[in-house]
């Protein structure tokens, strides 16, 4: 998900940052923006509010 990576960066979060916001490990992040996982429906909805976008979005290239 190379859309997470860039928002993320945008907004100026680490990985550790918003790990910690979505109470996950930071590994599970750098796994969705790396490809390796993608995140659960719940998580998408959770991610998008997190960086008021849609969940659209999220998934776009």
């Amino acid at each position: 998900m190379r859309k997470l990576h860039n928002l993320r960066i945008q907004r100026g979060y680490t990985q550790k940052q918003l790990a910690d916001l979505m109470q996950v490990d930071r590994s599970m992040i750098a796994k969705w923006e790396n490809g390796i996982n993608k995140p659960r429906a719940d998580r998408l909805l959770q991610l998008a509010k997190i960086f008021h976008c849609s969940v659209d979005e999220l998934l776009k290239s």
